[in-house]
C-alpha cells in the first residue's frame, strides 16, 4: 500500500502529521481504498476529497473498517468521497476484471506473481486454479499461453460469477472450464491429472497441500504455494515457510523458488513457495 503521508502533506494540513503516516491506501480500478487504524469520518472525508483531487483515475475512495476475514475474506468498507458504489474494472498485463469489493477478495499486489506464474505455464500444460477468485491468474495464464487447459474451482458465488463475466470479457472463456463448490469436493473426482497446481489460499493453504500433491500427475509437475507466516524479517518468514513444506513434500518432491510477495501486518508476511513434485516413479 502507498502511504498518504508521502502524498498529501500540504493539502492535508488539519490533520497532524504524526496521524497521517498512519494512513495507507492502494488502488483497484478507479477506487481507492484507504486502511486506517480505527474509524475516523472526519479525517476519512478529507483524505478521500484529498485522493479524489490529486489522483485523476480515482473515482470512489473507500476506508477499509478492519482486518480481511470470513470465509470469504471480504473486506468491510465505507464510503468515503466519490461515486457510492464498490464495483470497478481493473486493468494490468493487457487483462480487465470486473470486481464488486462488497462480495470478492481482490489484490492488485499480486499483480507480479499472477506474470510470473503465467510466465512459467508451457503449452500443453493442463493447470489446476484451486482457489480462482475472479479469475485473475487463470485469465493471465490463459491469455499468455493459449495452448494450455485451466480448471479452475470457487466456492464464492459472487466471485464465480464475475469470473465468468471476466472470462468472456477477456474472451478466454473457451480455455477455462470454471467450476463453482468446494474445493475439495471437487478434487475427488480430478486427482493425478495436472501439471501443475495453484494454491493461492494463503490463509488455509497448508490444509490443501496434500490435495495439490495428489492432484498433479503421475509424470510429476510444480505447485505455486501462497502462504501466510510470521517472522522476524523476510528472511525468517522464508525459512519458516521451507520448515513447513519440509514434512509434507517428504520423498515426493522439493522447494526450488520462495520469495516474499507481501507484508500483512507487523511480523507477518505472505510467501510464495513453488514446489516440483516428483514423477511417482521417483517417489
Amino acid at each position: 500500500m502507498k502511504n498518504i503521508l508521502k502524498l498529501f502533506v500540504p493539502p492535508l494540513t488539519s490533520i497532524p502529521v504524526q496521524e497521517l503516516s498512519a494512513f495507507s491506501f492502494e488502488i483497484i480500478g478507479d477506487i481507492a481504498i484507504v486502511k486506517m487504524p480505527q474509524t475516523d469520518k472526519s479525517k476519512g472525508k478529507i483524505i478521500g476529497e484529498a485522493l479524489l483531487r490529486d489522483l485523476r483515475q480515482i473515482r470512489v475512495v473507500l476506508a477499509q473498517k478492519g482486518p480481511i476475514g470470513g470465509e470469504f475474506r471480504i473486506r468491510e468498507m465505507e464510503h468515503l468521497a466519490g461515486e457510492a458504489r464498490t464495483t470497478t474494472v481493473h486493468k494490468e498485463y493487457g487483462c480487465s476484471f470486473l470486481i464488486d469489493l462488497s462480495g470478492v477478495y481482490f489484490s492488485p499486489r499480486l499483480s507480479t506473481e499472477r506474470i510470473r506464474v503465467a510466465d512459467l505455464v508451457k503449452p500443453g500444460e493442463y493447470v489446476l486454479n484451486m482457489f480462482a477468485g475472479v479469475a485473475p491468474f487463470s485469465i493471465l495464464i490463459a491469455k499468455k499461453q493459449p495452448h494450455c487447459r485451466i480448471v479452475e474451482v470457487e466456492l464464492n458465488e459472487v466471485a464465480h460469477s464475475l469470473a465468468r463475466e471476466n472470462a468472456v470479457r477477456n474472451k478466454v472463456s473457451g480455455r477455462i472450464e470454471q467450476i463453482h463448490g468446494d474445493t475439495r469436493r471437487v478434487l475427488e473426482g480430478i486427482q493425478g491429472k495436472f501439471d501443475r497446481v495453484l494454491v493461492p489460499l494463503p490463509e488455509r493453504s497448508f490444509e490443501f497441500l496434500e490435495s495439490a500433491i495428489t492432484s498433479i500427475k503421475r509424470q510429476g509437475g510444480w505447485i505455486h504455494l501462497y502462504v501466510h507466516i510470521h517472522g522476524r524479517s523476510n528472511a525468517d518468514a522464508i525459512e519458516s515457510a521451507k520448515i513447513r513444506v519440509e514434512e509434507p513434500l517428504r520423498e515426493r518432491g522439493s522447494l526450488r523458488y520462495s520469495r516474499v510477495v507481501k507484508g500483512i501486518g507487523p511480523g507477518w508476511y505472505q510467501i510464495v513457495t513453488d514446489l516440483e513434485i516428483y514423477p511417482t516413479e521417483r517417489a
